[in-house]
């Protein structure tokens, strides 16, 4: 059984992307604003394959400090980003911990915006070789990493696409070699 897990998964407008790949028979996303999951679960509880979590995704299990964007729910973040932000402690889990207890052996393609936390998450991720395809969108302002950090923890991946959206953040489209 394969799929896509989509991380930061906001309201699911991607969902029409991803039904058009016969090949999909799962996708899972996961959305840790309550306010886009909400949104998120009228826009896809039609659909029997798609699955959605209110859960972050983050470097360790348990619980995690989020930053909730009371307008703009795309810029929320476990970062604290400063005004307009309200924390909210929300579940949380590693990408790990995701793709082990999913009922799927691999990830046909793995989509990330996680608003700065990426290099933390995949620099702790084991699994990615169960991973096909990566795409998502890399903050090094966020961050505090560069690209070439964040793109050298995909060893076995090659760049694809790397695609500069603003000063200091990427769209970054990788596959596994």
């Amino acid at each position: 059984i394969t799929g896509v897990i989509h991380v930061g998964g906001h309201v699911g407008t991607e969902y029409d992307v991803y039904k058009t790949i016969d090949t999909i028979k799962n996708i899972i996303f996961f959305e840790p604003n309550k306010d886009n999951f909400l949104k998120l679960k009228k826009n896809t509880e039609q659909f029997d394959s798609v699955h959605i979590f209110n859960v972050a995704v983050s470097t360790h299990d348990g619980y995690v400090d989020f930053y909730s964007h009371k307008v703009n729910g795309m810029s929320s973040s476990v970062m604290n980003r400063g005004d307009g932000f309200h924390k909210i402690t929300t579940l949380s889990k590693t990408l790990d911990t995701i793709i082990n207890n999913l009922p799927i052996q691999k990830v046909d393609l793995l989509k990330f915006d996680i608003e700065g936390a990426e290099f933390s998450v995949f620099k702790n991720f084991n699994s990615l070789h169960k991973v096909k395809h990566v795409i998502g969108e890399f903050h090094e302002d966020l961050s505090g990493e560069s690209l070439n950090s964040f793109i050298s923890l995909f060893k076995h991946f090659e760049v694809k696409e790397n695609v500069r959206i603003q000063n200091k953040r990427y769209i970054l489209y990788m596959n596994h070699v």
